[in-house]
């Protein structure tokens, strides 16, 4: 008897055990798939029209790779990369190179790293800032 009643607890530990680590998982769900998001239509609207930009696997370039100056930029947390667009355009029309990286989740913590190796792809810079 004693017995039973030690494995229903261990059952009920375990049961709350679960039941806590899935409301955590949802929860991080929830939290991460809630940002600020960029509105095309309006992103059109600021944008100068000189400069385009050129994709690359997580990030997007601005501008061209033989100005003085460069800037990669991580986005602010819980805001889509893509709202930094007309900035990263505006500031390539004044000679700054840009590199605009898209983050994981939209939180930079998930890819402290993210500008690794971008300084050596664009060796016509000369000065790199990170912001």
């Amino acid at each position: 008897m004693k017995n039973l009643k030690n494995k229903r607890k261990i059952f009920v530990i375990l049961i709350i055990i679960s039941a806590l680590v899935l409301a955590l998982i949802i929860g991080c769900a929830i939290y991460l798939s809630d940002y600020y998001k960029a509105e095309d239509e309006k992103i059109e609207a600021f944008l100068p029209q000189k400069t385009t930009e050129v994709y690359k696997n997580n990030y997007i370039v601005f501008g061209e790779d033989d100005f003085e100056y460069g800037l990669i930029f991580y986005p602010g947390g819980k805001v889509e990369h893509k709202a930094y667009i007309p900035l990263m355009r505006a500031l390539a029309e004044e000679g700054i190179f840009c590199v605009l990286i898209e983050m994981p989740f939209n939180l930079a913590v998930f890819d402290i790293n993210a500008a690794d190796g971008i300084c050596e792809n664009y060796p016509g810079v000369s000065h790199w800032y990170i912001g």
